[in-house]
């Protein structure tokens, strides 16, 4: 687990990899869901970084406390979004706006709209709403840059 937790919060792209890389086989060997290779490395790379930039921005106090910490988040992750009993489940929202800066406001404002609106199925986990969320982002960055390109 030490070797996990000094992967994860890395500044070396490459060690956070080897970080996510354990995240993604937990998650495969969970058998929830089937992607092709390319959905598996986005789920990856989301899940990774929703758990990385969360305890950037909320250190853990030693490696005891960011075991017990990372248990509730990925046990959150892998919930039912009506599991997450914040209002408008924000504790969920939360998790997917931190991977955002600041001054990402388009990404940020989406992220809210999603959840203001209410589209979202609380049936799935918190992590395939939010996975949900951020192809849908993707999915019009990339409609705009086609269009832009035109």
């Amino acid at each position: 687990m030490e070797r996990f937790y000094r992967w994860l919060l890395s500044t070396s792209w490459t060690e956070r990899m080897r970080a996510y890389a354990f995240i993604e086989k937990d998650l495969r060997m969970r058998d929830d869901w089937v992607f092709d290779d390319d959905k598996w490395e986005e789920l990856k790379l989301l899940t990774g970084q929703i758990i990385s930039i969360h305890f950037k921005r909320y250190p853990a106090k030693g490696l005891h406390d960011f075991t017990e910490r990372l248990k509730v988040l990925y046990t959150l992750l892998l919930n039912k979004l009506s599991s997450d009993k914040s209002s408008g489940h924000r504790v969920s929202m939360r998790l997917l706006l931190d991977i955002y800066d600041d001054d990402n406001i388009a990404a940020r404002q989406e992220i809210r709209n999603m959840f203001g609106r209410r589209e979202y199925d609380e049936s799935l986990t918190v992590l395939e709403n939010l996975f949900a969320c951020y192809e849908k982002m993707m999915e019009a960055i990339q409609s705009r840059y086609v269009v832009a390109m035109g």
